[in-house]
């Protein structure tokens, strides 16, 4: 971005103008996008009244027509903590790998897993999140056992997780413009 800006105008100097302010900006949106998808209380013993519920509200987001007030931070928590459940194993890890391999046919070589997240960096819930509904079909058959099961994420949970990524996912194409842009 800052080489398009430099483009359009001469004398524009990344190193001396805001371009950093733009990307931290964009980080703050993040943060608090995802603070306020996740900021429902989670109690379930309220009732949601869904006929008088705004659309635009963030509430409507994190409060399905069901009632089950999901929470967009125990989706994230559950992807992450089973990410790191198989990082602590290499037998895990080869497990996991080996059903994935099973569900991608269209790449058979493909040896992915799930991604850990970094408290600090917004883009790695990003890329927890997509890597995750990428491995969806090896995620569910990983955690079929009953000693896994709180990491499994119901139809509902999968669908937020959908909504999650495309709300990050142009501020995530646009860091990397002004980032690369900066350079």
């Amino acid at each position: 971005m800052a080489l398009e800006i430099k483009l359009i105008c001469p004398f524009f100097c990344s190193k001396d103008h805001a371009v950093d302010l733009m990307a931290h900006t964009i980080n703050l949106a993040a943060h608090d996008g995802l603070k306020a998808l996740g900021s429902d209380t989670g109690d379930t013993s309220t009732p949601v009244d869904h006929d008088n519920l705004n659309p635009m509200a963030i509430s409507s987001l994190t409060n399905p027509p069901n009632g089950l007030n999901l929470q967009y931070n125990s989706i994230i928590g559950k992807i992450s903590q089973l990410a790191s459940y198989l990082r602590h194993s290499p037998q895990r890890r080869e497990k996991f790998i080996t059903v994935n391999l099973v569900y991608d046919t269209d790449k058979p070589t493909n040896a992915k897993t799930l991604l850990l997240q970094v408290p600090t960096q917004w883009n790695s819930t990003y890329k927890l999140l997509n890597r995750a509904l990428d491995l969806k079909d090896a995620y569910n058959h990983f955690c079929t056992p009953n000693s896994l099961a709180s990491y499994r994420l119901s139809h509902l949970e999968w669908e937020k997780a959908i909504v999650m990524v495309l709300f990050l996912q142009p501020l995530y194409e646009e860091n990397l413009l002004i980032c690369i842009g900066a350079i």
